[in-house]
Order: structure tokens, then sequence, then C-alpha cells
């Protein structure tokens, strides 16, 4: 099945499951249980998990356990920002409800000065929390990242869906 998801601009193909996301080439799954390690022991770019989404402990260290037993299992997923930010991202869309995600990205945006209406922020919300378990992952991945030329095309993406100038 393939889907486009306006918030990614992009075609990608449909989570097998509600908890395995495919992160790039990685499939990125929930483990069945979370054990605390140190953010230390992540890849440098994949310790940032944003804070604006209000995560609980439990979410957060299932998130960083999630990043680490993939990286652990496969090195080179820190090598290519893409596909770190698609681990990271999966991570976080494995951990976390995707309207709880929705929630906390637009707030962070409303908080951080953007002059935007309420109808827009309502719409981003919409986007995020609708759009297809990939984009969402590696959308929250560059987040996570912080790389601007990864953010462009969702950035486009959003501001067309919103009638944002």
């Amino acid at each position: 099945t393939t889907t486009t998801s306006a918030a990614a601009n992009t075609t990608t193909s449909a989570a097998k499951t509600s908890d395995t996301k495919a992160a790039g080439k990685t499939t990125v799954t929930k483990p069945a249980t979370i054990e605390k390690i140190d953010k230390s022991k992540l890849p440098a770019k994949a310790q940032n998990t944003p804070k604006d989404l209000n995560l609980t402990q439990d979410e957060s260290d299932c998130i960083d356990y999630t990043i680490y037993k993939v990286y652990l299992d496969d090195p080179s997923t820190s090598t290519d920002d893409a596909t770190l930010a698609g681990v990271a991202g999966g991570s976080i869309a494995a951990c976390v409800p995707q309207d709880k995600i929705a929630e906390g990205i637009t707030a962070a945006i409303k908080s951080g000065g953007a002059s935007l209406t309420e109808t827009q922020l309502s719409c981003i919300k919409n986007e995020i929390a609708t759009t297809d378990q990939q984009s969402l992952a590696v959308f929250l991945g560059v987040l996570i990242t912080q790389d601007e030329t990864l953010m462009k095309p969702f950035q486009q993406a959003l501001s067309q869906a919103c009638n944002i100038t």
C-alpha cells in the first residue's frame, strides 16, 4: 500500500503494524521491555529529544532505549543523517501517542512566537496527527537532528497545506 502525506510531501509505504515504523531502510520497533540507558550511549545527533512533547519518564526511556537497540544492532545508522533521523523519529513515533506528538509540536510552534492564526495552528496539528507513520518518523527525526536542509520540504508542505505565507 502506498500513501501520500501532505505533511511530509513525500510518498511512502504504510507501516505494517501499529508499533512498527519504517524509518528509511531500518525498521524501528518498540521493544517488549524497556531499560533505562545513559543518553551518552546514543549517537550524538539522537540525544536531543524534543522537550516540547512533555514526555513521561517511561516515554523518554522508551525512546532512548529504542534508539539504542537499533543503533546497537546496526551502528551504520548513525553515519547517515537521514537514516538516523528516521530511527530517532521512528522511536518517538513508536513510544508516544501521535495526538500527543501533534499537540506538543503545535504548542512549541505557538510558544515560539510564530505569527499564525488558530486555524493555521489547528491545520498543522491535524497534519501531524494524521500523517502516515513513516513520514512522522522522519519529520520527528529531522526535528531531533535539527538539520535545516532536511527540514525545508516539511516546512514547505505544511505551509502549502495550511495556507501559511
